[in-house]
């Protein structure tokens, strides 16, 4: 047996050990915290790198596909048209050095000329470092970025080609080739060899990813202990690593830890085995003082009339006097105990009362309940319990505390209440609010008078009748809205109980109803068993709530969507066709001139022409396609389950009806003509604004092409 003069330098020694594995092991956790803040601080930089430069990459080479939609579609190509469309995706690209095309694989257009005139006339197939690249990209049909390769005009890029097939046999016409400028693109991408304190090294050439070779950095960080990611390019990958330039300096100074955790164990110790006995001491008296303020302020806050605690390790009951003068128990000749309680109890109460402090201790939450006593001579008083339960870190039920208070004169309070209530119904009468009444165990349902008259009813036709009855009667679109609002009313999400829908009237019309309700009482086992409530007719308040919304949505001059209406409708389709993968296509158009027409036929002439214009359009739209006003002379179609070829042909064939369909003014007709854009609403399409951007670029062409024309990009009709 431990002698009490070992105790305390033991129990020093065993601190003092604790506390000085305690620093080992909190440089061991300091070491990994900080490794992993370093790895975790990388990985955020590589990732950074990787989003720059592939967002570089892709800014410029997604450009590419207009251009080659273009030649598949115009096999003799303009050199005037051709040079535009160059020009324009040369301005538009991003660390792009040139633009070309290489028909039959020999490079006969470069866009800007200036500086690439050694590139005009290559042809691949002499290219020996190039050839392989371009080679594999004609077999695969796809795009592929090579590089980076010496140019031949000089310096060094990347080389985006893709393979261009055109005619009803698909059969291949040749290359159309972007060279990005690598230095300019790792300039704009902020990468290099070394920076902000990181190595950064890349290799995948000719996207071969990590079987390629470095081309940019230091290769032997693909060996060293790095962080490392994949770049996706056209037709292939690269590999990004980096490692910080110091290198990975976990460990270094923390090593206090360990000295500083044997110093403060030795220090420890050596207090400990002098003040043990003080402490403990101590520490006993200000936990017996903690237990008992605790207790104190519990009541307090509380604030009920008597107070009782139960611990449950020992089923030892304690109640206050105040208890037992309500409970009129002699303490004397009570034997405190759980069981003792429930026998006091009304024997109707007595399962519920067991239930709601058992489930209470179940799932670690307090309780209220309202029960009866049953006194020895026969009377019955009414409380009101309340009850909390502590656990230990482990969850497992230590003490239970609760206060109880006398509630019977209340109770009696409220039973005058009750014999109130048909007064209260007949004055809600008077405020035109029906007034309901349900039994929500039997389904039984009580309607006044008013709620009968509202509906079209007479006041005896249905007074008394069941729910089904009624819910048979609300609109099928509301029917889950109304039961969803009772079943998270009874199941106490809700406080209470409200819910708008609609309600058939006796003449076939429906009224909109704002209900709102309560629960009055529950069955003995605490089911809900009464509720009681109003009805409000609310269909005044819901037409004028629609007007607004008209209003809110509608253009005032040509009564169709305005612009927010529309790009919500777009908003919509967009979804629609990424989820069924079918295409829709947004038609942009604006009467051309149309500041002329004001400026010659004043503005009463031009509204009139906007609103002859809006008659055409929407006796030309199918049932599902959408038409609105965004704003001046622009207007905007929506076509749902429309592929290119129908749009342009609905394109085309209003444009003519426009054309020839003059509006009929007060200065006499007035002729004037569209232009229109075509965009399609790809699944690429992450939001709106890429289609209206498309569409916008489209009706931009149309009208510096001569205007009276359809555009989408590639083709045009002109009138």
């Amino acid at each position: 047996m431990l002698s009490r003069a070992l105790f305390a330098p033991l129990t020093g020694i065993i601190v003092g050990l604790v506390v000085g594995l305690g620093g080992e092991y909190g440089y061991s956790v300091q070491r990994s915290r900080i490794e992993r803040d370093q790895r975790s601080s990388a990985v955020r930089t590589v990732a950074q790198y990787r989003a720059a430069l592939e967002g570089e990459l892709n800014s410029s080479l997604y450009l590419t596909d207009g251009l080659v939609a273009y030649v598949k579609t115009h096999v003799s190509m303009e050199a005037h048209l051709l040079e535009l469309m160059l020009k324009t995706l040369y301005e538009q690209a991003r660390n792009v050095r040139n633009i070309g095309l290489a028909p039959d694989n020999r490079l006969t257009h470069v866009y800007p000329l200036e500086g690439n005139e050694k590139a005009i006339g290559i042809y691949y197939p002499d290219l020996a470092d190039q050839w392989p690249a371009v080679e594999q990209a004609i077999q695969d049909r796809k795009p592929r970025l090579a590089g980076p390769v010496q140019l031949e005009q000089g310096g060094v890029g990347f080389i985006y080609r893709v393979p261009v097939f055109t005619g009803p046999g698909d059969e291949y016409w040749g290359l159309l080739s972007m060279v990005i400028d690598r230095d300019a693109l790792f300039d704009k991408a902020g990468i290099a060899p070394e920076i902000n304190g990181m190595r950064l090294a890349l290799r995948g050439k000719d996207g071969a990813g990590a079987d390629g070779a470095t081309f940019m950095g230091d290769r032997a960080l693909f060996v060293a202990d790095s962080v490392k990611a994949t770049i996706t390019t056209p037709g292939g990958t690269w590999q990004l690593a980096a490692m910080p330039a110091a290198g990975w300096t976990a460990g270094k100074g923390i090593a206090w830890f360990r000295v500083g955790g044997w110093v403060v164990g030795i220090v420890l110790g050596l207090s400990l085995y002098l003040t043990l006995a003080s402490i403990r001491r101590r520490l006993q008296a200000e936990n017996a003082v903690r237990r008992s303020r605790n207790e104190l302020n519990e009541a307090q806050r509380m604030g009920m009339i008597g107070n009782w605690s139960l611990d449950l390790r020992t089923d030892s009951l304690t109640w206050s006097d105040e208890i037992f003068r309500i409970f009129e128990i002699d303490p004397a000749r009570f034997s405190a105990s759980y069981d003792a309680f429930l026998n006091t109890v009304h024997p109707e109460d007595r399962d519920l009362v067991d239930r709601a402090y058992n489930k209470s201790v179940a799932n670690h939450e307090p309780y209220e309940l309202v029960h009866r006593l049953l006194l020895p001579d026969g009377r019955v008083k009414h409380v009101r319990e309340h009850c909390e339960t502590s656990f230990d870190d482990s969850g497992v039920p230590l003490l239970s505390r609760g206060t109880v208070q006398d509630i019977t004169d209340l109770q009696l309070a409220q039973e005058a209440l009750k014999a109130s209530e048909e007064r209260w119904k007949f004055a809600l009468e008077g405020s035109g609010d029906g007034v309901w009444d349900w039994n929500v165990q039997t389904g039984e349902l009580f309607l006044s008078r008013q709620e009968m008259t509202v509906l079209g009813f007479d006041g005896e036709d249905a007074t008394h009748s069941h729910i089904d009855t009624w819910v048979e009667r609300q609109h099928p679109y509301d029917r889950l809205l109304r039961r969803t609002a009772i079943e998270k009313y009874l199941s106490g999400e809700k406080s209470i109980y409200t819910c708008e829908f609609r309600t058939k009237c006796r003449d076939g019309t429906w009224r909109w109803i704002h209900a709102r309700g309560m629960l009055v009482s529950h069955t003995a086992d605490g089911k809900p068993l009464r509720m009681i409530g109003v009805h409000t007719d609310i269909s005044e308040r819901k037409k004028a709530e629609e007007a607004l919304i008209h209003i809110a949505n509608t253009d005032f001059l040509t009564g169709v969507s305005n612009r927010r209406r529309f790009l919500e409708d777009l908003e919509t389709e967009l979804a629609r066709s990424k989820r069924t993968d079918r295409s829709a296509v947004l038609l942009m158009v604006d009467i051309d001139h149309f500041k002329n027409i004001n400026d010659t036929y004043g503005h009463a002439a031009g509204d009139k022409v906007l609103k002859h214009f809006t008659e055409l359009s929407m006796g030309n739209l199918r049932r599902a396609d959408r038409f609105g006003r965004l704003g001046g002379e622009e207007f905007a179609f929506l076509l749902p389950e429309t592929d290119t070829a129908s749009a342009w042909h609905f394109a085309d064939r209003f444009r003519r009806v426009v054309a020839d369909t003059p509006a009929q003014t007060s200065e006499g007709p007035v002729s004037f003509t569209v232009s229109i854009g075509l965009a399609v609403c790809g699944a690429s399409d992450s939001t709106i604004d890429s289609i209206l951007a498309r569409a916008d670029a489209a009706l931009y062409l149309a009208k510096e092409g001569g205007r009276n024309r359809v555009w989408d990009g590639t083709k045009e009709v002109e009138g």
